[in-house]
């Protein structure tokens, strides 16, 4: 078993404790311990091997009794013994917004829910509440149902893009490749069936040569040129045959997004072709594109447009005008502006983080351990962080080629207050102002103690502003128009925050803040050196709201804060 499968696992029975009404303390204990497994750059069986598992951050006697069952065994009978006695049915609820466990259990006993989906039809319907349900209660879980939108119902982007590399991983020879195409391609948050062009390499092999190399799962349709495949976990591939004079094409169709493609069609019409899948034509059927998409963008006058750009928000008349951005790309980024270490929420230490951050070719990396308010994230006080100073300083001096800076995630309180004050956020690097609990919600009170805290001089930033937990948590409702405003007015950042579950800012706010002349930092919020690697998704979600290399502070080879 690998790191990933045992965390699994772990993650599994804290859920299944937390139903079962355990300790909260013994269920996060068992979460922590998944996490670290999670983000371990160390195989977790090798540390078993060798006797060791204790030195992984969050594991004690009891949770290392529990790894050793689940490699010993491949199973874990306390786990097993949980399932038996809590239904499936709840687990499921409490996935739902505001349904926790207690909750989960009464709507599966006393209310006949059983599914999520069912949830949502009582819900709308107003038939829960007429047989006894909270109305206040209904109101809030439908206000966040709709308020996560499509995330709900759909997989993270990470996880998309898992699904799809390891199937490609296992599935790929000689005989073809495989490109991702559709939502994953363009970057969105959260993606539904993974599309998938291949490219035979000879005329004879089909699609139903690739399906002989499926294994498990189960085969939808099945054709030469068209298979649709879901995985055991549930996942749909949708498989389409290329062949090279029209690979680019193909890509391009299946790429979308549905309004881009209409958008290009109309486009091509009125200079006279007939674009498709296969290529694109003449009016006497003669094709004059298809083997790359370069070609085609270019043999009807336009740019080429990224594929994070085309969701028809004005990208094809920019390119007809050659006004398209370069958009900034990995190699723009010198720097890593929020990172957490064990000195609060983080798995890995300051000095492992560090090193994280030079395989990632980082010039920089800025520590931003959590404020005191945040006592679940083990929020650091005053004297704490002076301490962490100093172990700052002592990095510095044996880390010569990294510039390392010191930072803190500081609360944004009621009223616009900070969790530090003025004399202490003064010694530091760097401050990301964040709102994590709404502490009111009325929304234009909320926008006014962000405001305020964009007016204090010591902040540089605000940290992911929306505070949305894609699929869990709706966003936060600040008005980020003011938000913009104030910004731009008092020469601030704002973040985009790589966490797969956050990305935040939302793209459509980082293009509103690249017309805005609003500068953008964009961070990891890493727990772990794993983490670090967050950054591709605040870059993805910056390249669809048209941010190039000028637009974002951490393109710069030097740190650079607001206040400079």
């Amino acid at each position: 078993m690998d790191n990933q499968e045992i965390a699994g696992i772990l993650e599994e029975y804290a859920e299944l404790l937390e139903l079962n009404g355990e300790d909260v303390f013994r269920v996060n204990a068992y979460r922590r311990a998944a996490k670290s497994l999670r983000n371990l750059n160390t195989d977790v069986v090798e540390l078993w091997r060798s006797k060791r598992l204790k030195e992984v951050p969050g594991v004690g006697r009891a949770i290392a009794e529990k790894i050793d069952e689940i490699i010993s065994t491949g199973r874990l009978r306390a786990l097993e013994e949980l399932r038996a006695r809590i239904p499936s049915e709840v687990v499921e609820l409490t996935g739902v917004p505001f349904v926790g466990p207690k909750t989960a259990k009464l709507l599966y006993t006393k209310f006949g829910v059983s599914s999520r989906a069912q949830l949502i039809e009582k819900l709308r319907d107003g038939s829960l509440v007429k047989q006894g349900f909270s109305p206040k209660l209904a109101e809030k879980i439908l206000g966040a149902v709709e308020g996560v939108g499509e995330a709900f119902t759909k997989m993270l982007l990470i996880e998309g893009m898992n699904e799809a590399s390891q199937l490609i991983d296992k599935i790929r020879g000689a005989e073809f490749e495989l490109y991702v195409c559709g939502s994953i391609r363009r970057g969105k948050e959260a993606v539904g069936d993974v599309d998938v062009v291949v490219l035979s390499k000879t005329r004879d092999k089909t699609l139903l040569d690739l399906a002989s190399k499926l294994r498990g799962g189960k085969t939808l349709a099945e054709g030469e040129s068209k298979l649709t495949w879901v995985s055991l976990r549930g996942v749909q591939f949708d498989f389409r045959l290329a062949h090279p004079e029209y690979l680019g094409a193909m890509q391009l169709y299946f790429t979308g997004s549905k309004e881009h493609n209409i958008a290009l069609r109309t486009h091509a019409q009125r200079l006279g072709f007939k674009l498709s899948e296969f290529g694109l034509f003449e009016q006497n059927g003669v094709r004059v594109a298809g083997a790359s998409e370069e070609e085609v963008y270019s043999k009807l006058g336009l740019q080429y447009i990224e594929p994070e750009l085309r969701e028809n928000t004005g990208e094809i008349e920019a390119a007809s005008k050659g006004v398209l951005p370069k958009l900034a790309d990995a190699s723009d980024v010198f720097g890593d502006y929020h990172v957490h270490s064990t000195w609060s929420d983080g798995v890995d230490t300051l000095e492992r983080m560090v090193e994280g951050a030079l395989r990632q070719g980082y010039k920089y990396v800025v520590f931003t351990d959590h404020s005191k308010s945040e006592r679940v994230a083990n929020g650091m006080s005053e004297e704490r962080l002076r301490k962490q100073a100093e172990e700052i300083e002592r990095l510095r001096s044996k880390y010569g080629s990294i510039e390392i800076l010191h930072g803190s995630e500081v609360d944004i309180l009621s009223g616009g207050r900070l969790d530090y004050d003025d004399r202490t956020l003064a010694q530091l690097d760097y401050v990301v102002a964040s709102l994590h609990r709404r502490f009111t919600s009325d929304t234009e009170a909320l926008t006014e103690a962000v405001i305020k805290a964009l007016e204090n001089r010591y902040v540089d930033t605000v940290g992911h502003p929306t505070n949305r937990m894609l699929g869990r948590r709706p966003e936060n409702g600040v008005d980020l128009e003011k938000v913009l405003a104030a910004a731009k007015k008092n020469s601030k950042f704002l973040e985009v925050d790589g966490q797969p579950r956050r990305m935040d800012l939302p793209s459509i706010w980082v293009k509103r803040a690249v017309e805005e002349g609003v500068r953008l930092v964009l961070s990891s919020d890493a727990h772990s050196t794993a983490e670090l690697g967050y950054m591709m998704f605040a870059l993805i979600n910056a390249r669809r709201g048209w941010a190039a290399a000028q637009n974002i502070a951490n393109s710069s080879h030097k740190f650079r804060s607001a206040r400079t």
